[in-house]
Parts: C-alpha cells; sequence; structure tokens
C-alpha cells in the first residue's frame, strides 16, 4: 500500500490546459478541495481506517478476558434400561464437574427421564497475567493502526500535492510550446512573403518547416501526458470520468520557511519510528504472554446444578470451590513459543534501530534538498518578474508597430517558460518540507 509511488509516475506527464469546454461539466478545485476529496475518496484511507476498527474491535475482545464467564447448561438423558455401576467404579455423571468415584456400594439408575439443568460463574484468576499481556499487545496494535491511517492520509496529501503544482508546472510547459509554434507560423509566413529568390531563403524555410514539426511533436506529446494523467487525477479525487477539471492557479507562494536547523531536526521522532517503537512493545508483551505459559491456571467457579434422575443425589445442590489447571507435558509447544517471541523481539528491535538510522539520512537528504529549492525558487521568482514586465513592453511595442507579432509570441512563451520553471521550485520546496514534516516531529 503505497500511493506516492503510482503519483510519481502522474508528475511528469500531467497537464491542465484546456480547451473551450462545457461550463455544466468543468469542476474548479483549488490545492485543498483536491486534498479534501482525495482522503474522503480514497480507497487506501477507508480500508486504514478499517484496520483501525478491527484493532478497536480487538482491544475490546481482549479486555473481556478480565470478566467472568456466566455458563448455563442443561440436557435430558433416556435411560430404557436400568443402569447398575458397581462398587469402586469411577463414573463422568453429567451433572458433577469432574468424574467421581462411587462409595462402595451399588449403585442403581432406574429413572428412565432424567432431566438437568445448571447456571456456573467461572473468575480466571492467574490467567488475569495472561490476559493483560494481550490487551496491551492490542493495544499497542491498536495504536500502530492509527499511525498507519496517519501515514496513509499524508502521503495522499503530499501526492495530491505534487499533482497540484505539477499539473500547473505542465500548463506552463504547453503554454510555452503553443506561443512557439504560433511564433514559428507567423515568421514562416513572413519569409513566405518575402522575395523568392536565393538558395539561403529556402534552406532557411526548410529549417524553420523542420523545427516547427518537432515543436507540433512535442505539443502532441504533452497533450497526449495530459490526458493520460488528467483521468489519473480524476480517478484519485472521485470525479467521473466525463467532467472535467480545472486547478485554481496559485496567486502566492505555497512555500513557507524552515524555522529550524539540520541538528534539530534530527532530534525529532517521526510516525515510522514511533510505529517500529510500538512492534518493539507488541513484541515484548509477546514474549511476557509466552512466558505466563508456565504459570498454572488457577479459577474460582461457583455452580448450581439440578437434575430430576438420580436418587443418590439431592435434586439440586450448590458448589463453590477452585479449580487448578496445568498442561504437565506439551511436546515443546511452550518452549517453542517462547523461542519465537523472543526472536520476534529480537527483528523488533533491529528494525528500530534501521528505522531510526534511515531516518537520520532521509532528513539530511530532505534538508539539502530544501536549501536547494529554495535558491532556485528566489532566482526564478526574479527572472518569471522580468519575463513579465518584458511581456508588458513587448505588447507596447507591437501596438506601436515598433516590433513584430512573432517576436512577441517568443516573449510569450519565454513567460510561460519562466512561470513553469518557478512552479517547478515551488514543487520542489513543498516536497522537500512535506517530505521533513513527515521524517520529524516539526510542524
Amino acid at each position: 500500500m503505497k500511493i506516492i509511488p503510482m503519483l510519481l509516475t502522474f508528475l511528469l506527464g500531467y497537464s491542465i490546459w484546456l480547451p473551450a469546454q462545457d461550463t455544466d461539466s468543468l469542476i474548479t478545485l483549488s490545492m485543498q478541495e483536491a486534498i479534501d476529496r482525495a482522503i474522503t475518496e480514497s480507497s487506501e484511507i477507508k480500508l486504514a481506517s478499517f484496520q483501525m476498527d478491527l484493532a478497536q474491535a480487538a482491544v475490546k475482545d481482549a479486555k473481556h478476558n478480565y470478566y467472568p464467564k456466566l455458563i448455563a447448561n442443561g440436557g435430558y438423558i433416556f435411560n430404557p434400561d436400568p443402569l447398575q455401576v458397581q462398587e469402586g467404579d469411577l463414573v463422568n455423571l453429567p451433572t458433577a464437574p469432574i468424574p467421581i468415584i462411587f462409595p462402595a456400594i451399588p449403585v442403581n439408575f432406574t429413572e428412565k427421564n432424567t432431566f438437568l439443568a445448571g447456571i456456573s460463574l467461572i473468575q480466571p484468576i492467574t490467567p488475569l497475567f495472561k490476559v493483560k499481556s494481550g490487551v496491551d499487545a492490542t493495544n499497542a496494535q491498536l495504536e500502530i493502526q492509527q499511525i498507519a491511517l496517519e501515514e496513509a492520509k499524508q502521503e495522499l496529501t503530499l501526492g495530491v500535492k505534487k499533482l497540484y503544482l505539477g499539473s500547473l508546472v505542465k500548463q506552463y510547459e504547453l503554454e510555452e510550446q503553443q506561443w512557439k509554434i504560433k511564433a514559428q507560423e507567423a515568421d514562416l509566413k513572413d519569409l513566405e512573403n518575402a522575395i523568392d529568390a536565393g538558395l539561403q531563403l529556402k534552406i532557411k524555410k526548410l529549417a524553420m518547416e523542420a523545427e516547427l514539426l518537432n515543436l507540433k511533436q512535442e505539443q502532441l506529446q504533452t497533450q497526449h501526458e495530459m490526458a493520460t494523467f488528467h483521468s489519473q487525477l480524476k480517478n484519485l479525487i472521485g470525479i467521473p470520468p466525463n467532467k472535467k477539471i480545472h486547478l485554481q492557479e496559485m496567486t502566492s507562494s505555497t512555500s513557507e520557511d524552515l524555522k529550524t536547523d539540520l541538528n534539530k531536526l534530527q532530534e525529532g521522532d517521526n510516525l515510522a519510528i514511533r510505529k517500529a517503537q510500538l512492534t518493539v512493545e507488541q513484541a515484548d508483551h509477546g514474549e511476557a504472554y509466552a512466558n505466563r505459559d508456565y504459570i498454572p491456571e488457577l479459577f474460582l467457579f461457583g455452580t448450581y446444578q439440578y437434575q430430576s434422575g438420580f436418587d443418590f443425589i439431592p435434586d439440586d445442590y450448590k458448589l463453590l470451590g477452585l479449580m487448578l489447571k496445568w498442561d504437565i507435558f506439551t511436546f515443546g509447544k511452550r518452549s517453542a513459543n517462547r523461542q519465537t517471541s523472543i526472536i520476534q523481539k529480537q527483528m523488533a528491535e533491529e528494525n528500530l534501530a534501521k528505522v531510526i538510522k534511515d531516518n537520520q539520512t532521509a532528513i539530511q537528504t530532505a534538508y539539502l534538498s530544501y536549501q536547494h529549492s529554495k535558491a532556485l525558487e528566489a532566482t526564478a521568482l526574479k527572472a518569471m518578474q522580468l519575463r513579465e514586465e518584458q511581456q508588458s513592453l513587448s505588447d507596447n511595442m507591437v501596438k506601436a508597430g515598433l516590433e513584430t507579432e512573432a517576436a512577441a509570441m517568443e516573449v510569450a512563451s519565454e513567460v510561460a517558460a519562466a512561470k513553469a520553471k518557478y512552479y517547478s521550485a515551488q514543487l520542489g520546496i513543498l516536497l522537500s518540507l512535506a517530505e521533513l514534516k513527515k521524517l520529524t516531529a516539526t510542524e
């Protein structure tokens, strides 16, 4: 169950460049709306929630073993022939909890119809130690499932953010290609209107036509990627295939500053470490449970019984006492269970050490990625602002007849390219920050 690997395949190809559409079938989404819809519709989140519900039910089931069991019994015996028990015979009567050795006198059962009924209350005493280990283990499993649910939400949220900003990047890449195609077509038209003479002009025209075809091929590839991943994104956030979506452009920076340094980040815990710690705790409870298999089971019991067919015992009677049970020989089952629990604990401890070590490396990698993306954002923002200023000047020059429309289209393509780089830098910051927040306890 990994959401991010699947979403990574979307990022490089998805675009939200859309032609004129029916507004009735167009759904406009902000980033937060897309995240909320994805969490609501995600099967992974629902499955993780069901697993948490199962863990909660397991805790309740384990706790029930603390309480006494009330058992009702009843029966009917038809005895067509008299039954005689000889002196000293060992007989297991339906009304007795243990076999009875009859006294040194013969006993006859002459009643053909015997009715039996009773109720017993049994309270475990020494088994309560095992019950506690079981309850502790199920509580640890419940917390593990709660962490798994939170991890699934983190991964899904991160995946939607990747798609959202990645889509904006692809939008401007496609816009850049379209402006370049228009500029190339305008240059070709100007060339065709020029004096049709000279080999150099023909060579230039052929080169421009070839470049135009290359640009159209790139555009077709981007449109194909757009259509494919557009369908995947709608499936992720639960929008019907026949609906179209439009993602709102980010009007301000989506990135944020990191308010702590690398050393402090590496001191924090995270969900993965906590889950590994809980696995160690769970294994520890499992070892305790296995060790308590060696303790004899002592029960307190009380019973009330009624019978109508045996004259030598009362029609009804009450018993109160203690019952001891211990498996003397289990052919190595207890020792095997204990050895298994010890190995599981050793594995859990080794896994915890590995998770902590891997976490330190991952934090350092994400921190370096954040610093790199932050530097890129600053330069990309300045470049985008300069390109937008250039476009404004270019538009004025076209109106004044001082520049061709083809040149203005080239400037427009550069503006789109600058915006794509800016959103790419923001995407890098967002991903590295999200990774750091997942790897640490820092908010």
